[in-house]
């Protein structure tokens, strides 16, 4: 083998090690950020509970500083579907009533 080849047989290398050090780092969490606002522990937790059923994936509580003010979040390294907003809502409204405000974002982390 030439010295052309060798140099290009050893990029190669570097190149195919540097990829797979990208692939571990490339993992995408997909999570689901709900927002709401209510003043009741009890419907706090009911609605844990309920999205919890309905993913089977424990939510994480963000604790807040503004009273009343939720935020949970239930993530996932892969297989957590992005069309299931408005059915999030929906149950959130279910505890809270029709008329309360509630937010949920699908983002990439």
């Amino acid at each position: 083998m030439n010295r052309e080849g060798e140099e290009g047989c050893k990029r190669g290398a570097a190149s195919k090690a540097s990829q797979s050090a990208i692939g571990v780092w490339a993992v995408l969490v997909v999570a689901y950020r709900i927002y709401y606002t209510t003043f009741y522990d009890s419907e706090h937790e009911t609605i844990k509970k309920k999205i919890k059923e309905m993913l089977n994936i424990e939510p994480i509580d963000h604790k807040s500083r503004i009273p009343g003010f939720r935020y949970i979040e239930v993530r996932r390294d892969e297989g957590l579907p992005g069309s299931l907003e408005e059915e999030i809502a929906r149950i959130v409204k279910a505890v809270l009533g029709p008329n309360a405000y509630v937010r949920v974002d699908y983002i990439k982390v």
